[in-house]
C-alpha cells in the first residue's frame, strides 16, 4: 500500500466513525489507556501541548491548568467533532503529521496516541515531532503492540486492509526510529497486554 492509498484509507474510516468514535471499537481500544497517558502528562507542568491525531478530542478534553493546547488530525469529520468538544480551549487543525503548521521549539510536550500506526512515513512524522518540540521538550506516544509472532501477522494483514493502518511496531523497531530521529528514551511500558506507552525528549 502506498503512501497516499494509506491516508485516503485513513481520512475515509475516520470521517465515516467521527460521529459516533466513543462507541467503536477502536474508541474503546484506546480509552483504556488514556488514565495512563494523562498520568505521564501530569508529570510535567509544561504549558503548549499538541495532539498528533487528536481525533475528537478526548485527551485533549480532559486536561486540565495547561494554556496553550492544540490539535492535529487528517480526518475533517474527527476535527469537527474535537471543535464541538472544546470550543475555543483548543486549535483544531485539519491537516498531516508530515507538515505540522507549527514553529520550531513550540511545544513543550507532543501527545500521539493510537495514530502512529497509521503513518505510512513514520520517519518525517518524528522529524516533525522533533522540530516543534523545545529542547527538552517531551514525547509521549501510545500505540497498539503484540509480541511476535503475531506482530508479524497483523502487519501482513494489514497490507490488505482498508482501515488506514499502515505498520504496528515491535520495541526494537520504535526505539530504533525514535533514536535515529534524535530522541531520548525515558520510558517504555505495557499499560495493557496489547498498548505500549512510550515517553522520550527532546536532547
Amino acid at each position: 500500500m502506498d503512501s497516499a492509498a494509506a491516508k485516503l484509507n485513513s481520512m475515509k474510516k475516520f470521517d465515516a466513525d467521527a460521529s459516533n468514535y466513543a462507541q467503536t471499537s477502536d474508541g474503546k481500544f484506546c480509552a483504556r489507556v488514556y488514565p495512563a497517558i494523562l498520568d505521564e502528562l501530569n508529570r510535567d507542568e509544561g504549558q503548549t501541548i499538541l495532539d498528533i491525531g487528536c481525533g475528537t478530542g478526548i485527551l485533549l478534553s480532559q486536561v486540565k491548568d495547561r494554556s496553550n493546547l492544540c490539535g492535529l488530525d487528517l480526518s475533517a469529520g474527527m476535527i469537527e467533532q474535537a471543535k464541538l468538544k472544546l470550543g475555543d480551549r483548543a486549535e483544531l487543525v485539519v491537516g498531516d503529521a508530515e507538515n505540522l503548521p507549527w514553529p520550531e521549539g513550540f511545544f513543550d510536550t507532543v501527545l500521539c496516541s493510537f495514530s502512529f500506526h497509521h503513518y505510512p512515513k513514520p520517519d518525517a512524522v518524528l522529524r516533525e515531532m522533533y522540530r516543534v518540540l523545545k529542547t527538552g521538550g517531551r514525547l509521549i506516544l501510545a500505540d497498539p503492540w503484540m509480541p511476535p509472532p503475531f506482530l508479524q501477522l497483523m502487519n501482513l494483514m494489514i497490507r490488505f486492509s482498508r482501515s488506514g493502518d499502515f505498520h504496528e511496531y515491535s520495541k526494537k523497531e520504535i526505539m530504533r526510529l525514535l533514536h535515529s530521529s534524535g530522541f531520548r528514551i525515558d520510558r517504555y511500558r505495557h499499560p495493557t497486554q496489547d498498548t505500549f506507552l512510550l515517553t522520550a525528549e527532546k536532547e
